[in-house]
């Protein structure tokens, strides 16, 4: 998503930019699109990835799901803290919640649980 969508980003400066938003930056939603949900896309296909390849081992929902939404949050306290370029906001920690909570209730589900 961010190389589709973002130029700032390493993918997107590597591949250009092959979907821009059409909407001003003062745009009520600019924000929610160019920011938090690439961040909601990103957080929810490292939940479902991390699903896809623990889960029929019958581990447990709840453990994967914390170890992503834990690797969302390290990822932004090194933003906070400037350790890896980036805003590093509550507004993404947010995104993490609903993204991991969003792929576990798909999850259950499709397993019927």
């Amino acid at each position: 998503m961010y190389g589709l969508c973002r130029t700032d980003t390493f993918v997107g400066d590597a591949m250009g930019v092959v979907l821009t938003l059409r909407m001003p930056r003062e745009h009520l939603l600019y924000g929610f699109f160019a920011w938090y949900l690439p961040d909601f896309l990103w957080m929810f296909s490292l939940t479902c990835a991390l699903f896809g390849i623990m889960l029929p081992r019958n581990s447990s929902i709840v453990i994967w799901s914390a170890v992503s939404f834990l690797w969302g949050v390290l990822w932004e306290t090194a933003q906070w803290n400037g350790v890896v370029d980036g805003t590093g906001d509550l507004w993404d920690v947010l995104m993490y919640i609903m993204a991991v909570i969003a792929a576990a209730l798909i999850n259950n589900l499709k397993r019927g649980k």
